[in-house]
């Protein structure tokens, strides 16, 4: 399936992004040809997981091509392609431009950002992830990773570094809580966690 297809049919001048399916991994790939031509590409070692958003950046600076994956650099190659400048017939989001536009994609693309000139350097394109984690998460510098709140803190914006403790007095008992409104416990009880769904205590001491 297609993340993205940029070209005038198949092998035909093609910019593309893919899921590789059976052989694994995210594939980005550029053909400088008409009906074949060459191809140049690379394939990550890791895969889309399923159930959860993807940060994907894939660059070109001269032939070197690279691709990140959540912030980290998980492709490269410096024998790469540079795209021929031209005006292509077809630009496609989520579906392939060869056959018809089959080969769609089984997701949702929050968004698509196209730079033009230079290609993003590594610490860039950290930066970038992380204005992406999500409201329940900060984004932890030792990983490079957006992780989950815990228990007893909060986030509320997007791309946030640390997390927030809830006010004295409160509490609350998920982790990757997106309000100050979870922290509605009394953190002055002694909670009975024995009986519980959810991580929320059903007897109170």
């Amino acid at each position: 399936s297609r993340v993205f297809d940029f070209g005038s049919g198949s092998y035909d001048n093609n910019i593309r992004v893919s899921n590789n399916g059976g052989a694994g991994g995210i594939g980005w790939y550029i053909n400088s040809g008409e009906g074949g031509g060459v191809e140049k590409g690379l394939i990550s070692s890791s895969e889309f997981a399923l159930s959860a958003w993807t940060h994907l950046v894939v660059t070109i600076q001269g032939t070197t091509m690279a691709l990140y994956k959540d912030g980290i650099l998980v492709g490269t190659m410096i024998d790469g392609l540079e795209p021929n400048v031209m005006t292509r017939a077809n630009h496609i989001i989520g579906a392939s431009d060869w056959d018809g536009m089959g080969l769609f994609m089984k997701g949702t693309i929050g968004y698509m950002r196209i730079w033009h000139g230079i290609g993003l350097e590594q610490s860039k394109v950290s930066d970038l992830y992380q204005l992406s984690c999500t409201p329940g998460t900060y984004y932890e510098s030792a990983t490079g990773l957006c992780t989950d709140c815990p228990v007893d803190t909060y986030s509320e914006s997007w791309g946030s570094s640390t997390c927030t403790s809830c006010p004295s007095g409160k509490t609350h008992f998920v982790t990757a809580s997106p309000s100050a409104s979870d922290c509605s416990h009394d953190s002055i009880h002694s909670w009975n966690f024995i009986d519980c769904t959810d991580g929320v205590p059903l007897v109170d001491d």
